[in-house]
C-alpha cells in the first residue's frame, strides 16, 4: 500500500499551491472595447468615447478646451443625458491628459460614438488556456510534476520465499 506524503498538506496542497496564480489570470482577463449606442451603457459601465464641439464646448470650463474623447465610467443616464465620471480624454491642445475623475454630463445626441468595456470570454480563455499549458509544459521540463505526486515512503517489499521456522507465522511478509 502507497502512503501519501506526510508532509503538511500533501499533494493536494502542493497542487493548490502551483493553482495560485490562477486569480491572477482571471483578474487580467481580456477586454475589449466594443461599439454600443449612446442608450445602451448602464451605470458602472467602462466607456470611451467620441464627443461633438457642442459637448466640447460645454466641457472647457471642467476639462479645458479642445477635448474630443473622454474614458470613464458611466455614473447615471436619464432625461436624454449621461453622466459619466472621466478618468482621463484627449484634448487637441494637450494630447493624452489623465483626470481627477471629474464628473460632466453630456447629451446623449452630443455624442458621436461610444465604445463599452467588455469582457473577451475567446482571448481569455485562449490566454487562460496557453498559462495553463505553460505552467504544464514548465512543470515537466523542471520534474515538478514528478516531485507532487510521489511518495516519502517506499512500498514494502513483497513476501519472499523464506523458510519459516517451525512455530512461527507470516504476517503480511514477514516473520512474527
Amino acid at each position: 500500500m502507497t502512503k501519501t506524503s506526510h508532509r503538511p498538506g500533501g499533494w493536494l496542497q502542493r497542487v493548490g499551491s502551483s493553482l495560485a496564480p490562477l486569480p491572477i489570470l482571471w483578474a487580467s482577463a481580456c477586454y475589449v472595447y466594443l461599439p454600443v449606442p449612446p442608450t445602451s451603457p448602464e451605470p458602472g459601465a467602462d466607456i470611451r468615447a467620441e464627443i461633438d464641439d457642442q459637448a466640447s464646448a460645454e466641457l472647457i470650463p471642467v476639462l479645458g478646451p479642445g477635448v474630443t474623447r473622454i474614458n470613464g465610467m458611466v455614473l447615471e443616464r436619464a432625461n436624454g443625458a449621461m453622466s459619466v465620471l472621466v478618468s482621463s480624454y484627449f484634448s487637441a491642445r494637450a494630447g493624452d491628459v489623465l483626470s481627477a475623475n471629474e464628473p460632466v454630463r453630456i447629451g446623449l445626441d452630443n455624442f458621436r460614438s461610444i465604445e463599452q468595456k467588455q469582457l473577451s470570454k475567446g482571448r481569455s480563455i485562449l490566454l487562460g488556456a496557453a498559462f495553463i499549458g505553460g505552467a504544464f509544459l514548465v512543470m515537466e521540463v523542471t520534474g515538478l510534476n514528478r516531485r507532487l505526486f510521489e511518495t516519502d515512503e517506499k512500498e514494502p517489499p513483497g513476501p519472499t520465499a523464506y523458510r519459516v521456522p517451525r512455530g512461527w507465522t507470516v504476517l503480511r511478509g514477514r516473520f512474527r
